[in-house]
């Protein structure tokens, strides 16, 4: 049983240009303007990214800044240096989310926002930071894994995939004749590095092949149960 603890939290509402934006103090501190540490939701998504000192309002980028208390929000149209990310997932499933955050925190972007588009956003060093496919009903969420940081260059195009061929590893452990094995300790990272985790609801077990390396024969095949 998972242990829970909740503390108090509070939102600031505005507008970017004329599309309602939504400010979470997601560390709880009292403050709104902590790049890449409080959320930010454009329009009415049911996901975020974080806070960013630019933001991406249909497909225009904005330089916001906030009042430390989220009593004012200022924007400009962003003059920077800009580059873009051709995002696509190569699975059957739905995109909920694709969150990229800058090494140095003060840029996050949802490329998975880009209605078919490919996102402009502006030129810097980003990483995989979460994410969230659907399948049917079904839902995974994506974490950083094994995925590296990746540098944009000014107007130039970058590819990013996520999905398929996924890699799956798994810990094991040897007692005696027997093989033990735990659905805790199993790992699928997608074609980017990026790590695919908290599958619900809880679906089919893979099956786990063991196999004699010598001999190239095939030992047995294991599941787990299925309330794994």
């Amino acid at each position: 049983t998972p242990d829970w603890s909740y503390a108090p939290a509070s939102v600031k509402r505005g507008a970017i240009d004329g599309t309602k934006v939504t400010i979470i103090d997601q560390n709880n501190n009292g403050r709104f303007d902590d790049y890449g540490e409080d959320a930010l939701v454009v329009g009415v998504g049911k996901t975020a990214s974080f806070l960013s000192k630019v933001v991406s309002v249909k497909g225009k980028l904005f330089s916001v800044t906030l009042a430390s208390n989220g009593s004012t929000l200022s924007y400009a149209p962003y003059e920077g240096p800009t580059s873009k990310v051709d995002f696509e997932v190569l699975t059957k499933g739905k995109v909920l989310a694709a969150v990229l955050k800058s090494t140095d925190g003060t840029l996050s972007f949802d490329v998975s926002k880009s209605d078919g588009e490919i996102a402009s956003i502006p030129t810097a060093e980003y990483v995989v930071h979460s994410g969230l496919l659907s399948f049917g009903g079904n839902t995974v969420s994506v974490r950083t894994g094994r995925s590296k940081p990746f540098a944009l260059e000014q107007d130039k195009t970058t590819e990013l995939r996520f999905g398929g061929p996924v890699a799956v590893e798994f810990a094991y452990e040897v007692k005696g004749d027997k093989w033990h094995f735990s659905p805790f300790d199993i790992w699928y990272y997608g074609r980017s590095g990026e790590e695919y985790f908290d599958w619900q609801p809880l679906g089919k077990s893979p099956r786990i092949a063991i196999w004699d390396g010598q001999k190239k024969k095939k030992i047995t095949e294991v599941v787990f149960p299925p309330n794994c």
